[in-house]
Formats: structure tokens, sequence, C-alpha cells
């Protein structure tokens, strides 16, 4: 984020706190700021916030605010995050696939199966 979006992180810091009955204080969104200043892009934060709003139970730290912001960005772009790989444009693309397969190998062992019962 860049100074210019001050504005727009304090609004949304306030529609965070108001969701979770917390107050807002200067020390609060200067920490949230330093926090999420470097590689969130405001738009994203933004999404954060809404994501948080739902799903949440508590008021999220910085660390998960930046976290949901990656999903946000993903929502905001159609793309899907594959850790290892980087951004794909479609979730189920070959990277997914095999991101998949690395995370649960008994679930692509399964596909394997299922395609040569269909085929």
């Amino acid at each position: 984020m860049k100074d210019e979006d001050r504005p727009r992180f304090a609004a949304a810091m306030n529609r965070l706190a108001a969701g979770f009955q917390v107050q807002v204080t200067q020390p609060l969104l200067e920490a949230y700021w330093d926090g999420l200043e470097e590689g969130v892009d405001i738009q994203d934060f933004e999404g954060a916030v809404r994501l948080a709003v739902k799903e949440r139970d508590k008021l999220p730290r910085p660390v998960e605010l930046r976290k949901l912001s990656v999903r946000a960005y993903g929502k905001r772009t159609g793309q899907y995050y594959l850790p290892g790989t980087g951004w794909v444009n479609d979730p189920w693309s070959k990277e997914r696939q095999i991101a998949d397969a690395r995370a649960a190998p008994q679930l692509a062992h399964w596909s394997e199966t299922e395609r040569e019962s269909e085929g």
C-alpha cells in the first residue's frame, strides 16, 4: 500500500473493527499499517476485510489479514495460488493437479484410478 491509501485503509479498519466490536485507536491503526503496508494492495486489503468479517470470529491479526488478502487477490483476478508454482489462471490446470497430488498422494492415485475406469 502507498501513503495515499491511508484514508481507504483507515476506513476499512473502521469497518473491520466495527464488525468485531473493537475500538480503533491510533496505535492499532499504525500497528496494522506496519504489518500490511508492504506487499498488500489496498483493493486486496479491502477484500481481506470483507472475508474476515464473513469468516472469522475475532479480530484477525495483520498476518492473518495478509493471508486473506492473497485470497482476495485471487477472487478479484480469477487466479489460483499454487505454493511453489505461483499464480495460475486455470484452477484445474496441470500445475494445480501436481500441487494437489503432492498435498494428498492418495487422492492423486484415486483420481488416476477414476480416469482409468471412465475411459
